[in-house]
């Protein structure tokens, strides 16, 4: 069985993916954001983009847990109902991320995707 730390660490990679098709998915609606910085200023600076800061934080979160070797593994089950409570299945903690994250997960293949391995690192929790 991994490490508490591991775990979160695998936890912070599944969620970046995640955040990365997400936002992918949504540039599709800016076509002159071709680039990274493109999309880093759209995510940072557009409004439209706002409902997505609540899994940017959550990733800090996780990555400062991680690190953290006094946490261990007491941090991966808080962690997990805060995802929960963002993703799903747990009532919604954020309405608008839960919202967009749902039409996007229907309609993009890769969030689709990016989920599920998101799920599956949380099944292990």
């Amino acid at each position: 069985m991994p490490s508490g730390q591991a775990i979160l660490k695998e936890l912070s990679s599944t969620l970046r993916h995640l955040h990365r098709a997400l936002i992918e998915a949504e540039s599709t609606n800016f076509p002159d954001a071709t680039g990274p910085y493109d999309r880093l200023m759209l995510v940072v600076e557009h409004p439209e983009f706002r409902w997505l800061h609540a899994l940017s934080e959550l990733i800090v979160e996780i990555d400062e847990l991680a690190d953290d070797e006094a946490a261990g593994g007491q941090a991966a089950t808080p962690c997990k109902e805060v995802i929960e409570r963002l993703l799903g299945p747990a009532p919604a903690v954020r309405e608008d991320f839960r919202t967009r994250y749902l039409d996007l997960m229907q309609s993009a293949p890769d969030v689709a995707i990016a989920s599920g391995a998101v799920r599956r690192v949380l099944a292990r929790l």
